[in-house]
């Protein structure tokens, strides 16, 4: 593995990889599907969960695919995972801050190989992002079921992944054939300075969701930050947001 620091290239590279962990780390212990559906292996030193079933792979990659374009510049302003019964339930958010301003991505292609002086190595990336994970895995073990009232609701839960872009406008696209974006009727209204995609599949069971139903009142609903990523040309600020109850 290269000791030298990344590229702003390189470092998409690595953060799409630990997003598709990530992805994968709450949907297994959140137990939105049997465990039987992912597969122990090991990455950033640690044991993680990775999915084996084609359709879950292919639509989360999709969904990761379909996003870089955007990503790489610098457009998306945050990445969520939405789990759903009538409502939204819990949310977990990675949000993306780059250190590159938008115009010198825009004008300046040479800037994505370039090597950030003083930046993290490969090998630091693992030790940050095996940290990010433990704060994932922490925030499971005070309990997730916290934010569902019934047996009932915990079977009739679905999910999504949702882009969130800086500006109001269309996610780029790099012309392949990939997962349509549809925009997302259950986020709340930000203004007209900002939009809000998805990826249109959901965990393809439970209730559709109406529109204006998807999310939670703030001031009901209790966000906590589990971990500041910091990754060289990119800060990844990840949350989790749920419903007081009392």
């Amino acid at each position: 593995m290269p000791l030298g620091s990344l590229s702003y290239e390189e470092t998409l590279d690595t953060l799409t990889e630990f997003l598709e962990v990530a992805i994968y780390t709450i949907l297994r212990h959140g137990h939105m599907y049997p465990e039987n559906l992912f597969e122990r292996r090991c990455k950033y030193g640690i044991p993680i969960y990775v999915s084996r079933h084609p359709d879950l792979t292919g639509y989360v990659r999709d969904f990761l695919l379909a996003m870089r374009p955007s990503l790489q510049q610098g457009l998306v302003e945050r990445i969520s995972l939405d789990i759903r019964t009538n409502r939204l339930v819990d949310r977990f958010t990675f949000g993306i801050h780059s250190l590159l301003p938008l115009s010198a991505l825009a004008n300046n292609s040479s800037l994505e190989h370039e090597s950030l002086q003083g930046g993290p190595s490969a090998l630091e990336l693992e030790v940050r992002y095996r940290a990010c994970l433990a704060a994932l895995y922490r925030s499971f073990r005070v309990g997730m079921d916290g934010s569902l009232n019934s047996q009932e609701e915990m079977s009739d839960r679905t999910w999504s992944l949702v882009m969130h872009l800086r500006q109001a406008m269309l996610p780029l696209t790099d012309g392949s054939d990939l997962l349509p974006w549809i925009p997302d009727e259950g986020v709340e209204d930000q203004g007209d300075d900002e939009m809000s995609s998805r990826s249109a599949m959901s965990k393809g069971k439970g209730k559709e969701v109406s529109e204006g139903a998807g999310y939670m009142n703030p001031m009901a609903t209790s966000l906590s930050p589990l971990h500041a990523l910091h990754i060289g040309w990119i800060k990844c600020e990840v949350t989790r947001e749920r419903p007081h109850h009392g």
